[in-house]
């Protein structure tokens, strides 16, 4: 996908209420795959995306990585969590 900053955006907000709902592995993951969109390819500070996700800057230095991780790993839990962002 060829995703604007305005779709992640509006993407991070949807997932950050549901985790307020709904915390488990499946967001969680789709919450770091967008924060990893949104340090690496749009360039936002951590502290930026802290204020989006409402957390703390320290939990998104994490979080950035994880994906990377995860793909890497060919976490296939992760990869079909996250499936609907990689299409």
């Amino acid at each position: 996908h060829d995703f604007t900053l305005e779709d992640v955006l509006a993407e991070a907000k949807n997932i950050a209420d549901l985790i307020k709902k709904k915390k488990n592995r499946e967001t969680l993951d789709q919450r770091n795959y967008l924060i990893g969109l949104l340090y690496y390819k749009f360039k936002l500070t951590e502290f930026k995306i802290a204020e989006i996700f409402n957390m703390s800057r320290e939990t998104v230095n994490s979080s950035k990585i994880q994906p990377q991780q995860f793909i890497r790993l060919n976490d296939i839990s992760f990869i079909s969590n996250v499936n609907v962002y990689m299409l």
